[in-house]
């Protein structure tokens, strides 16, 4: 089990998919809110971070002792034991993207800006590597 950052819930983290990072403006400051999300629907709230490093090295803990995996920009992460499998589609003329499939219909993009087929077979081989 996980505490959020104020100690009042915890998480079973076996239930959560993937773990987003998103900022918002809030009286001219930025806050950025960490989420586990169980489905496209709900979530567990971690916390809420005044700079983007800090919220990034919150979940670099949580991915540390739960097996998660960044995507490129590193705004999200993913429990790698939820992904059945993962698909690299060519976008337009010059990116390529990579997504990690839960089921048929839910997914999880790791990125869209990859500039080639090795590139995103090199990706997913350092994920490979780490795990």
């Amino acid at each position: 089990m996980q505490w959020n950052t104020g100690k009042t819930a915890t998480v079973m983290m076996n239930k959560i998919k993937e773990i987003t990072i998103n900022s918002e403006m809030v009286n001219e400051q930025t806050k950025h809110h960490v989420k586990g999300w169980y489905n496209q629907y709900n979530f567990f709230y971690f916390g809420e971070f005044t700079t983007l490093l800090m919220a990034q090295g919150y979940v670099q803990k949580l991915k540390t002792h739960y097996r998660l995996v960044w995507n490129k920009n590193k705004t999200a992460a993913v429990t790698m034991s939820k992904i059945k499998e993962c698909t690299i589609s060519k976008d337009n003329e010059k990116a390529y993207s990579i997504r990690g499939w839960y089921n048929k219909e839910n997914s999880f993009l790791f990125g869209t800006d990859f500039k080639s087929p090795e590139e995103c077979h090199k990706f997913l081989n350092d994920i490979n590597d780490r795990l």
